[in-house]
């Protein structure tokens, strides 16, 4: 009986070899070459992804919130979530090591619009 164990040192180890190497790859292109790596096959996408952005924040480099969601993209069984569900996963991957969802904003409105909601239900108080 073969046993094949599969787990995310290699993942962390190559991904600091490849970013001192250049601090500027994309997280995307890493992403893709590890997902598509034979090795890694019964790792899920979302422990790929953690692992090489755990790293970058342990290495000091800053990740943005737009290659992070080009990562995402690429993966087939993320690419399908739910807006909201899309986007606490951003949050937390910006931020792995601290877990903080940092000045995340779920429902964004436009400026004025509790002003403008305040004159119309004053105005339909009026009218009653």
């Amino acid at each position: 009986m073969l046993f094949i164990y599969q787990d995310l040192d290699w993942v962390i180890s190559k991904t600091r070899r490849l970013y001192e190497k250049n601090p500027r790859h994309k997280v995307s292109t890493l992403f893709r070459f590890f997902r598509n790596h034979p090795n890694l096959s019964c790792i899920g996408d979302y422990p790929i992804l953690s692992a090489i952005t755990t790293t970058m924040a342990e290495m000091g480099i800053a990740s943005n919130r737009h290659s992070i969601n080009r990562a995402l993209n690429k993966s087939e069984e993320l690419r399908k979530l739910k807006i909201g569900r899309k986007t606490s996963l951003l949050n937390q991957l910006i931020n792995p090591l601290t877990g903080d969802m940092g000045k995340a904003k779920f429902a964004r409105r436009r400026p004025g619009y509790l002003k403008r909601y305040k004159r119309t239900s004053q105005a339909q108080e009026i009218k009653n």
